[in-house]
């Protein structure tokens, strides 16, 4: 037990520290949102949305990336004697390995969760700025940051009612005018 979780301890902090850093590189940070998005993607449909790539800094990312585990090769064909390699999401973390770490206060497997968190936003908001003709204030797209104060009484209050209004609206249908949007919710430790 013991030397297994430290074990993936010591594993998750390196992926953390690793997204850390694809998250702060532009480059990096491109290639990861367009293979997420496309589930299953190549080396050359990842140049074709990412065109201010160079050539040789992409393959060199992709194959750092691999070795990271922060995307896997999920096929290996041949196309006109060049092995093409299909490129899709890493499994970073298993479902068991979070939960264990969560109920033992990992910050390490907190800190990989919200990167994940941020990089599904990243996404969304990466996609939406890459349309021709967007609107931001028709579309009402937005966020937003500043201070709270509260006891941990009034926090949860408050927690509750803006759960209360977001299942309100997580329960509509798809409708005329509606549009399905994200939303998110992040309370910072104090």
């Amino acid at each position: 037990g013991g030397v297994r979780m430290d074990t993936n301890m010591d594993r998750i902090k390196a992926i953390s520290k690793k997204l850390m850093g694809y998250f702060s590189n532009p480059y990096k940070c491109e290639i990861l949102v367009t293979i997420q998005q496309q589930g299953r993607t190549t080396a050359k449909q990842v140049m074709e949305q990412c065109k201010n790539i160079p050539q040789a800094t992409l393959y060199r990312y992709l194959k750092a990336m691999e070795k990271d585990g922060i995307i896997q090769v999920l096929e290996e064909k041949r196309v006109r004697g060049v092995v093409e390699k299909v490129y899709g999401p890493g499994e970073i973390l298993k479902g068991d390995e979070i939960q264990k770490a969560l109920e033992n206060n990992s910050g390490e497997v907190y800190m990989l969760l919200l990167l994940q968190y941020m990089h599904s936003i990243v996404s969304e908001f990466y996609e939406y700025t890459k349309q021709e003709n967007i609107d931001l204030q028709k579309d009402g797209s937005g966020f937003s940051i500043g201070p709270i104060y509260g006891n941990d009484e009034e926090i949860m209050e408050a927690m509750q009612e803006i759960s209360v209004i977001v299942e309100r609206l997580r329960n509509n249908g798809p409708g005329e005018g509606r549009k399905m949007r994200s939303i998110g919710l992040i309370l910072t430790p104090p």
